[in-house]
């Protein structure tokens, strides 16, 4: 997902003056504009589109500009559907405008920034195969992401006892005590600026410990097949003549 757009400050006599700037463009899916300024933005409102905005002190972004502190703002478009659909809404134009105290000032530095989702590209390889009560499995192969901004944050949904992810990006399931069906996750990847990315996983199911029965001499009644700790296993003998069994 990308945003595009440009916010031009009003100028007044040759230099930056209280004024409106405005940011316009097309965003698709989920996108995030920004600007910096070492004065507070005193209003802002947008039109077009259903979008949210939000808004925090930041460092300064670029050498060029000097300013700290500044003032970063972050507009999220949702398209006019929940947040959660946001990456699959087609484009529509916005104009975003805010009033700016200008006054004083020596030098503004006014951008838009295009930011991209994470996204999970080994979804394959991270499926956790089924596997014995208490017994402990970490894959072979690290989560690995691509795009978005780091740092990153990984969560789970639904939360599965046992699993995580370790500080180099492998999932661990320490597999409970008692058995578990097979179970579907979605695995979420979240960056610094809360452009998310998801795969979905399959994690087996946990079993209790299945045992083949052996017979030298007589047939198991219930079938072959293989039997869990307290199953009941029927067998038939027929002795040879002169047998003698003692009990």
């Amino acid at each position: 997902m990308r945003s595009e757009g440009i916010l031009i400050p009003r100028i007044f006599d040759g230099g930056l003056d209280s004024g409106r700037a405005e940011i316009s463009g097309t965003t698709h899916g989920i996108g995030a504009y920004f600007w910096a300024s070492d004065s507070a933005m005193i209003s802002i409102s947008i039109t077009g589109g259903d979008m949210t905005l939000e808004g925090e002190n930041s460092v300064c972004f670029g050498a060029q500009t000097q300013i700290s502190p500044a003032f970063e703002y972050r507009i999220e478009a949702v398209g006019g559907v929940s947040e959660e659909d946001a990456t699959t809404v087609g484009s529509f134009p916005f104009t975003e405008e805010g009033q700016v105290d200008f006054s004083g000032m020596k030098y503004a530095h006014l951008y838009a920034k295009e930011l991209s989702s994470p996204a999970i590209v080994n979804t394959a390889d991270l499926n956790i195969p089924a596997g014995i009560v208490g017994d402990n499995y970490k894959k072979d192969h690290s989560v690995m992401i691509e795009g978005g901004t780091s740092p990153y944050t990984v969560s789970f949904s639904p939360q599965v006892k046992g699993l995580s992810i370790d500080a180099y990006n492998y999932l661990v399931y320490e597999r409970p005590g008692e058995p578990v069906e097979a179970q579907t996750v979605t695995i979420t990847v979240t960056d610094q600026y809360k452009m998310t990315g998801t795969a979905t996983i399959t994690v087996g199911a946990v079993e209790v410990p299945r045992y083949q029965v052996a017979v030298n001499s007589g047939q198991v009644l219930n079938g072959p097949g293989s039997y869990k700790e307290g199953d009941t296993v029927e067998i038939q003998s027929t002795p040879s003549a002169g047998t003698r069994f003692d009990h």
